[in-house]
């Protein structure tokens, strides 16, 4: 009788994990990892915390639930001021443009006026405010690229975060939440996963709205079964976060 270890080769290319990049199987896995909730109140109050560039990105994801990737992907040329739409065409990944997540990200996000004065204050503002520049153009490699997502979440969203009540800074350095659990990833996902949250709260709008509000591809993440929902529910939707966000929208130039 041959012994377990002789059952599958043992060397690295066969390791069915690996294979996967490969077009090996898919391997389902689960993670006992939970994101922390984040309010709008909160992020209202992190909001206050934060610079002119990043306050916008974080307005940005928070109103759109755009991924961070999408969100420093952008350039001026995808969003359509006349249309009331943000078009998520690319996404910026490990220093490359790359294609959105699934196909249902390559779509748009809904461009609120309250989203969209806040984009204008910030072009006017920055350097690169070319249809062909970057949304969040980085300044060291002179517009070249855009801003890396992981440097602004350890440098302003994790203190921004603290600053609204979200996590809490150890002694030792590490963060916890409320409830006293290690919190051992914390960024823009977590303001994507509060559009939905907050969305789905008494039905402030409908399910196929948030499904494409978040332009999920897996009927398994949002019910799929109703028709596609219209630019103006969208539009809608996002005016309810962008409310209970932003409040006042004039407060937030």
């Amino acid at each position: 009788m041959r012994g377990r270890r002789e059952l599958v080769p043992a060397g690295i290319e066969y390791n069915p994990a690996r294979a996967r990049k490969l077009g090996g199987p898919k391997i389902k896995t689960k993670s006992g990892y939970k994101p922390v909730r984040v309010t709008p109140m909160q992020i209202k109050k992190m909001l206050e915390f934060l610079p002119l560039l990043q306050r916008t990105m974080v307005i940005l994801c928070a109103l759109t639930a755009i991924r961070v990737s999408e969100c420093v992907g952008l350039c001026w040329s995808a969003i359509s001021w006349l249309e009331k739409k943000i078009y998520i065409r690319q996404r910026w990944r490990r220093g490359k443009v790359g294609k959105p997540k699934t196909p249902a990200s390559d779509s748009y996000v809904a461009l609120t006026p309250v989203l969209a004065s806040v984009l204008e204050t910030w072009r006017e503002q920055t350097l690169y405010a070319k249809d062909t520049d970057w949304v969040f153009a980085s300044e060291k490699t002179h517009g070249k690229t855009p801003r890396f997502g992981a440097m602004l979440v350890r440098d302003y969203l994790y203190p921004a975060a603290e600053h609204a009540g979200i996590i809490f800074r150890q002694e030792d350095g590490s963060y916890v939440d409320s409830a006293g659990r290690r919190v051992t990833r914390f960024g823009f996902h977590n303001l994507r996963k509060a559009v939905s949250d907050y969305l789905n709260e008494g039905k402030k709008a409908d399910v196929r709205t948030i499904q494409d509000t978040l332009r999920h591809e897996n009927p398994e993440m949002t019910l799929s079964k109703y028709t596609e929902s219209s630019l103006e529910s969208r539009l809608a939707a996002q005016d309810v976060m962008a409310s209970a966000v932003l409040g006042d929208p004039t407060q937030v130039q």
